[in-house]
């Protein structure tokens, strides 16, 4: 085609702070040319460029001339969105498109509209026309388009086409050379992937890197995952690290999945995210992601029961630590020694282990119970869990249960049970102390009677 010359009518430095002379962006206003030179199409391309560096080219090569009185779409609507002279469209699914045209004939009625898209003919489903504003809305059906989603020209015809008019015009701006006297009015349609899945809800995103969280998602277009087709999870980036995905339910509109999360390496982290890449059946343009993060396992104890003993040792204590290493044999040390009654484990996991052990015969006192996988030699304070114990005397008294604790405001007979209290030869050698809200001091009240057994 020929060259026309715009006019540039103004030029503005986006960063004004550099030198003029140097590379840089800058924005220009042109003056599209105009006269006999100039006819309806794209300018294949736009170039722009400085006459001190003619060889250094900016192009566009979208930019259209059009006829100003010829029919033009000024206003589209779909349920994907609005737009000018184009819509979105799903590329699975029929959808309706509304399209608004200035310019549009008079003498041409709405029941002789034909339309296109893609070169194929469209059904239009209404079509109405306002003379006074010269104004047509036509609402047509975007059919299904199979393939890659792209973006396919159409238009609106207000006439029978003559053969070789195609809305293939529409992509060069040709439409008045190829469909000679029969208006058209251009438009396209962007089709996009209405398939592809999308991650509707996630319950859970931390976990300990010992792996085994369950994490359940729901994902909405989910593919069907069969044992043909399974859907792998891949944690990281490195390819290494596997989760099992669980199909919990399945819908052609939601899917509810299970994934448990692996092992993972920390290193010296405490904390560390990672993407988490669910892909149904190979198909990774169906795949989904979402972050987790792990945290490093601790081990930590639980619950401790009991802790308290008598001196005389024989106490067996139950102890739930989560995170202990596993698989590994416990030790347990009673202060700074290690104990040499039998350690039992009731139960082990890389989530809970619980074990058992007898406290040996030691001082009263305050104790330090530890406990950590016996291989462990040096450095392992990171696997050691800790719980205070107390060592109670055993020469000294204590109640027994049953405790009174309440008793009628006159007087009445309590019976205390105590162990381990020294045998005295009368109940008047011993007296029992009453101390009220209120009160100066403790009342002393001499015992009814004691009783020792056989």
């Amino acid at each position: 085609g020929a060259k026309v010359p715009g006019t540039v009518t103004a030029y503005e430095q986006l960063d004004p702070t550099l030198d003029p002379r140097e590379v840089q962006g800058v924005r220009l206003t042109v003056l599209t040319p105009v006269g006999s030179s100039v006819v309806e199409g794209i300018a294949n391309p736009m170039r722009v460029y400085s006459a001190a560096f003619p060889s250094s080219l900016a192009q566009w090569y979208t930019f259209a001339f059009v006829d100003p009185s010829a029919p033009q779409v000024f206003g589209m609507k779909s349920p994907a969105g609005t737009g000018v002279a184009s819509a979105r469209s799903p590329q699975s699914v029929v959808t309706q498109v509304e399209i608004s045209i200035e310019n549009a004939p008079t003498n041409v009625p709405p029941t002789a509209y034909k339309a296109q898209i893609s070169g194929s003919p469209a059904s239009i489903l209404f079509a109405n026309f306002q003379s006074t504003t010269r104004t047509a809305k036509v609402t047509v059906n975007a059919p299904v388009l199979t393939g890659t989603p792209s973006r396919k020209f159409g238009f609106i015809s207000f006439g029978s086409t003559p053969a070789g008019c195609s809305s293939a015009c529409c992509s060069t701006g040709t439409c008045t050379g190829v469909c000679g006297a029969v208006k058209t009015a251009c438009f396209a349609i962007d089709y996009y992937d209405d398939q592809v899945p999308s991650i509707f809800s996630v319950d859970v995103t931390t976990g300990p890197s010992i792996g085994g969280t369950a994490i359940r998602l729901s994902v909405d277009k989910f593919p069907q995952v069969t044992s043909s087709s399974p859907a792998t999870a891949s944690f990281g980036s490195s390819g290494l690290y596997f989760g099992a995905v669980q199909v919990t339910s399945y819908t052609p509109t939601r899917s509810e999945l299970t994934v448990i999360a692996p092992e993972y390496p920390m290193g010296a982290f405490t904390t560390l995210p990672v993407t988490v890449t669910i892909v149904p059946g190979g198909s990774t343009s169906r795949a989904v992601s979402f972050p987790f993060t792990y945290t490093a396992a601790r081990p930590a104890v639980l619950d401790a029961f009991p802790r308290r003993g008598t001196d005389a040792g024989e106490v067996v204590v139950f102890v739930q630590i989560e995170f202990f290493q596993f698989p590994a044999v416990p030790s347990v040390f009673f202060g700074p020694e290690e104990i040499t009654t039998p350690v039992t484990i009731v139960q082990a996991s890389k989530q809970l282990t619980v074990i058992s052990f007898a406290t040996p015969a030691s001082p009263a006192g305050p104790r330090e119970v530890s406990i950590r996988p016996k291989s462990c030699t040096v450095a392992c304070t990171p696997v050691t869990v800790r719980f205070p114990f107390t060592q109670v005397d055993s020469s000294v008294p204590t109640l027994a249960a049953p405790v009174p604790t309440s008793g009628p405001l006159q007087t009445a007979a309590l019976t205390v049970r105590l162990e381990k209290f020294p045998e005295t030869t009368s109940a008047g050698q011993i007296s029992v102390a009453f101390v009220t809200a209120g009160a100066a001091g403790p009342v002393a009240t001499p015992a009814a009677s004691v009783t020792y057994p056989p």
